[in-house]
């Protein structure tokens, strides 16, 4: 027998709607300006028409392997994601970009101005270094500002 092909979806962050978020990461605790936080400043996270359109994971202390940043900003991107390009910003910064068919369709035409100069359904991952360890990775879907 074949296997059916499952559609693509929110794993746990971009697109997942605001009820499926607090359900897996507890009620809001701050707004700070339209960004909410999540477990005590871990996440801080923006929902543009009740979806994850943003979510920035922080890490306390040394920060983490990049091995495992990458493998947590991963979790928060839809299913159906694929990379596009990767580059350094500096030794600090480091940038991924992706395009998820299932982003495109989860953010409307009405929500353009989300995507600035990239293309519907792209998504970016910006990893903050600090002594070669990430203490932090924003996932976006469109640009970064």
């Amino acid at each position: 027998p074949t296997a059916t092909p499952r559609p693509a979806m929110a794993r746990s962050g971009i697109g997942l709607s605001r009820a499926d978020w607090e359900r897996a990461h507890g009620k809001a605790e701050q707004n700070i300006g339209g960004f909410l936080t999540y477990q005590r400043g871990r996440y801080v996270v923006a929902f543009l028409d009740g979806k994850v359109r943003h979510v920035e994971r922080f890490w306390g202390g040394r920060g983490v392997p990049m091995s495992v940043a990458r493998s947590e900003s991963k979790a928060l991107l839809p299913t159906d994601t694929v990379m596009r390009g990767r580059s350094s910003l500096s030794p600090d910064y480091v940038t991924e970009v992706y395009m998820s068919a299932y982003a495109r369709k989860r953010f409307s035409a009405e929500q353009a101005e989300m995507w600035f100069d990239s293309r519907p359904g792209s998504l970016q991952v910006l990893y903050h270094l600090s002594h070669g360890r990430v203490v932090s990775v924003i996932v976006d879907a469109g640009t970064i500002p």
